[in-house]
């Protein structure tokens, strides 16, 4: 059995726990033809992956393995969980390059992390292992502390939360909770239904809801956020495909396309209102933080939940009626983008991005996608341009030049501000300055900017040479001086929670902040 281990904020981890590898390795082939070796301390060594992008590297004998792995890794862009030799054996990290016998023109094949599971709830971190062991981290409240139930964190395979704890899925079909107990991290009640044949596992803010094999429900965590489902257990027996989720009800989603929900009433659990029109057909299913809303096979909407907060969707149900393509929701607001010219209809609380009057022309038509902040919308066309709307301290309108607004890229928001990125990697925000509305202060480093992270409150930019730049509210890893000169280059990867952030480096190292 594998033990978990827990890190705090503020530290870097080291590669070697976090993508320690061990077990047997896929063979790597390749038609390179060993040269004969150079009288030369130093060695002419290349690395190679699967896709066939290879890197040359010099390194001495007395060097160690993991120090071609990391110097390969940065070359390649990639986290490389191993390297293997020409004959097929795995490359111990700790032997020197003369210990692995590696000769000069030697070429040794590497195994790639292509994704890294790495899972965040609102104040912790879990990270599964290539081993399947996990490593936790961050406020112990929430999970950061999985020592409790180390001995039964093996063969993990995924890991889901709620706001404050998480839940472990085995290969056995087994699920290990761990966390704030009434938030789901004690399943006390329901242990004999989670030792085996769970397949998928889903959270809100204090609840689970676990599908078996069988197509049954277990829940657990808060009663209220739909942690018992005893009134509606006779039909969470069977044919359940998926639960969905706000923060305080369940829906489930069954075959046929039937609906039961549960938890909060007020908030979604109750469904009695629409319950004609949930009986069969419903293809997905979208939620703010009061209300759901589903869409049929027919493209037809049905809403549920707080009438005032997108509950509600009698004012636009009309303009629906050809179809709707995709929702997004910000905390007590819906829009829809309609299949019918991609135009955008909006309903529940109007300061919240419910109303937009203001904007209606822009959203008329040929809008590609909408990203949200908790009180406004950012509409991004298919000709590039942003849109928003909603409360102006939140994003709801755009500051700057015009320029800000075209060729956009993608769309990145916090609680209460937006940031977008040009094709041209330039980035501008807007919004709240505490939420990370003002990049004044981090201006000049902007450039050419790969991508974006956020927590609630700040934003990191990750640019293309794997610098990171942060801006926003300090305490919500808006200020990353701690650890700045870890994270001057060779990032590939940025994580958050609500509140911090972990970068992955190319040698497999985690830095936090």
């Amino acid at each position: 059995m594998n033990s978990a281990r827990c890190f705090m904020p503020n530290t870097s981890l080291d590669p070697h726990s976090v993508l320690a590898v061990t077990g047997p390795a896929p063979v790597a082939k390749t038609n390179a033809k060993k040269k004969e070796q150079k009288p030369s301390s130093t060695l002419h060594v290349s690395v190679a992956i699967y896709e066939g992008e290879s890197v040359s590297c010099d390194v001495r004998k007395e060097q160690h393995i993991y120090d071609l792995k990391c110097r390969a890794g940065k070359l390649l862009g990639r986290v490389l969980l191993k390297l293997i030799s020409e004959g097929g054996e795995v490359l111990r990290d700790e032997a020197t390059i003369e210990e692995a016998n590696i000769q000069n023109h030697d070429v040794v094949a590497a195994e790639v992390a292509d994704t890294i599971p790495m899972f965040v709830n609102a104040g912790a971190f879990a990270l599964v292992t290539p081993d399947a062991a996990v490593i936790t981290w961050g406020d112990r409240t929430c999970g950061g502390d999985s020592s409790s139930v180390f001995p039964e964190l093996y063969d993990v395979t995924s890991v889901f939360c709620t706001d404050s704890a998480f839940a472990a899925l085995r290969s056995d079909g087994c699920v290990i909770t761990w966390g704030k107990a009434s938030s789901g991290g004690d399943s006390s009640a329901v242990r004999a239904q989670l030792r085996h044949d769970v397949v998928r596992v889903t959270g809100n803010r204090d609840a689970f809801a676990a599908i078996k094999s069988d197509e049954s429900v277990v829940t657990w965590g808060r009663h209220a956020s739909g942690g018992d489902s005893s009134t509606v257990q006779s039909q969470l027996q069977s044919e359940v495909l998926h639960v969905f989720s706000n923060p305080s009800a369940f829906a489930a989603l069954k075959k046929g396309g039937a609906v039961v929900t549960w938890g909060e009433p007020s908030r979604g659990g109750d469904s009695s209102s629409v319950s004609d029109n949930l009986e069969r057909d419903v293809v997905e299913i979208y939620s703010n933080d009061y209300a759901f809303a589903a869409i049929k096979r027919n493209g037809n909407l049905v809403t549920w939940g707080d009438p005032e907060r997108g509950g509600d969707s009698s004012s636009i149900i009309a303009r629906t009626r050809r179809g709707v393509r995709t929702i997004t929701s910000t905390a007590s607001a819906f829009a829809a983008i309609l299949t019918y010219r991609d135009a955008v209809v909006t309903w529940g609380e109007a300061r919240c991005g419910g109303s937009m009057k203001e904007v209606q022309i822009p959203l008329h038509s040929d809008v590609a996608k909408i990203c949200a902040t908790r009180k406004a919308f950012g509409a991004v066309k298919f000709n590039a341009n942003v849109v928003a709307w909603g409360e102006v301290d939140s994003g709801g309108d755009n500051f700057g030049d015009s320029d800000s607004r075209t060729d956009i890229d993608c769309l990145y928001s916090t609680d209460h501000a937006f940031a977008s990125l040009r094709r041209n990697g330039a980035l501008h925000a807007w919004g709240n300055p505490g939420y990370g509305g003002d990049t004044s202060a981090v201006k000049n480093q902007l450039l050419n900017v790969a991508c974006v992270a956020n927590t609630a409150s700040a934003f990191a930019a990750l640019t293309a040479d794997g610098r990171v730049v942060t801006w926003g509210n300090p305490e919500g890893g808006g200020d990353s001086q701690a650890v700045r000169p870890q994270l001057e280059s060779d990032v590939i990867k940025l994580f958050a929670t609500r509140s911090a952030f972990a970068a992955v480096k190319s040698n497999g190292s985690i830095i936090t902040w």
